[in-house]
């Protein structure tokens, strides 16, 4: 499905950008569900993880929404909600900031330990609800 992308070939509607955008909101609806059952079994580190997962998703959809593009191969939210052409006072962009952190620190093993002293259920929550009311406004815009 994607393979003319990877080219940075145009699509078009009639080419199927529906089904391109609902490819990846449908990966962000199982990252935001992984996310909430990590939060139950208190595995807080890959909830931030998931939530970072769930966000990137949909600001990929947002970038082919606004680009008809395939998006970029990158995982930094706020650059990718710059692809998208989101204005940084419809999204808390200092938050998509942090929570890329979370997600690049979280793949180097030596960092496991000192995160997961740092990472306590209540900055769990705190960060799940956050990437829940960007989840639901930027599923708002793709609808």
């Amino acid at each position: 499905m994607y393979s003319a992308w990877r080219y940075g070939i145009n699509i078009t509607v009639n080419h199927g950008i529906k089904k391109d955008i609902q490819y990846w909101i449908d990966i962000a609806i199982y990252d935001i569900d992984t996310a909430s059952a990590l939060l139950k079994t208190k595995r807080y580190l890959y909830v931030l993880f998931m939530c970072q997962q769930c966000l990137e998703k949909m600001l990929k959809a947002m970038v082919i929404l606004e680009t008809k593009k395939f998006p970029p191969r990158i995982h930094n939210l706020v650059r990718l909600a710059e692809a998208a052409g989101i204005d940084r006072d419809k999204i808390d962009f200092e938050f998509l900031d942090k929570l890329s952190f979370y997600y690049i620190e979280s793949l180097y093993p030596e960092e496991h330990i000192k995160l997961h002293k740092q990472i306590t259920k209540k900055l769990t929550e705190s960060y799940y609800g956050t990437t829940r009311r960007i989840y639901r406004w930027l599923e708002k815009q793709l609808i």
